[in-house]
């Protein structure tokens, strides 16, 4: 009896060494078997996540210990099976035509026969010079400038999927290898707070970010002026912002903190290839080679380092908002937590 009670505690303990080693090694999300589970009602489980103690310093990181390509590969397929995976549980997430919200983001190179899907505040600086470069735009990254691949110039030679015909639309998405990358929700929610809410007249080129700004501050405070809404210093706090995007219609306002599901749309658009932005540094040059592109550019080395990548900046964001906002905030883009397989519970 007591050498079987010693067996099946040492059987006990080596299991969880084995899963601590596979957590610290990240191969949490390729599974033993390398199909993902089926996703549950809500958020699922990948390489991070949110937590009741808030975010860890590894899930900010956009530089690891390279894995193998095959790592990579098998990563990706996961991710792809698991947003297939999602949507077949949530139909109503199907459409039979792209949405021009979609075709809106879907920037595409003839060139290389690449689609890229834009999300705010998800790198998408960084890879629309990319796809400049890939389209004979510009000769290299050095030289481009933040304001040129936005708002004018350079930037607005790429051509998103709304310039095309219809035939056209279909044989490109048909035939073209196409890509999005995604972020944890959350992360990215302070991200588009910070560059654009925080002053929001330091971005006077957007008009619709202030109107934004207006109806938080309409909806948020009492007795609003109008020399309130046309004040140079107005600011709009973390708390306002948050309570803004619990209320409806709030976060389709504004594409910086939209869906990044509705933007993409990969229940309608089959991707090949959907990165993180917790993972670029593996996923970027590991897709620009399957994509036989890696001669002509490479993923810029200088990744994000925006404050909003440090833990204890997000976790001090946070611990200012209340258990109900954060609660209705997680309803709120439970799809973009489920379908992109990034976790989030609250105890």
């Amino acid at each position: 009896m007591r050498s079987s009670l010693r067996w099946c505690f040492s059987m006990i303990l080596v299991s969880s060494i084995l899963y601590a080693a596979i957590k610290v090694t990240g191969l949490s999300e390729l599974g033993t078997s390398l199909t993902p589970q089926k996703p549950r009602e809500g958020p699922t489980v990948d390489d991070n996540g949110y937590r009741s103690d808030g975010l860890q310093q590894s899930d900010f990181l956009t530089s690891r210990p390279a894995h193998s390509d095959d790592f990579v590969r098998l990563r990706n397929e996961n991710r792809l099976r698991a947003i297939d995976t999602y949507c077949n549980d949530h139909t109503e997430l199907r459409r039979v035509n792209v949405s021009r919200t979609t075709l809106d983001q879907l920037l595409v190179s003839d060139k290389q026969k690449l689609v890229y899907c834009f999300i705010p505040k998800v790198g998408c600086t960084n890879w629309k010079s990319v796809m400049l470069v890939l389209d004979g735009v510009n000769q290299s990254l050095s030289d481009l400038q933040l304001k040129e691949i936005h708002y004018e110039g350079k930037g607005a030679q790429l051509r998103d999927l709304t310039q095309y015909s219809q035939a056209d639309r279909t044989r490109i998405l048909t035939t073209y290898k196409k890509f999005m990358y995604v972020r944890h929700p959350f992360v990215r929610l302070l991200s588009a707070y910070k560059n654009k809410f925080e002053d929001v007249m330091k971005y006077p080129v957007d008009r619709d970010l202030s109107k934004v700004a207006n109806k938080i501050i309409t909806m948020c405070r009492d007795n609003v002026t109008r020399a309130d809404l046309s004040a140079k210093d107005k600011h709009v706090s973390w708390r306002e912002f948050t309570f803004f995007l619990t209320s409806p219609g709030g976060p389709s306002s504004n594409e910086h903190f939209n869906f990044m599901h509705r933007l993409c749309d990969p229940c309608t658009v089959k991707y090949d290839f959907v990165g993180k932005l917790e993972t670029v540094a593996e996923d970027a040059p590991y897709m620009l080679r399957q994509f036989g592109v890696d001669s002509n550019v490479t993923y810029p080395s200088r990744d994000n380092f925006h404050e909003t990548n440090s833990s204890a900046i997000f976790n001090e964001a946070l611990r200012k908002l209340s258990n109900d906002t954060i609660s209705k905030l997680l309803q709120v883009y439970a799809h973009d937590f489920g379908m992109f397989g990034y976790e989030a519970h609250l105890n």
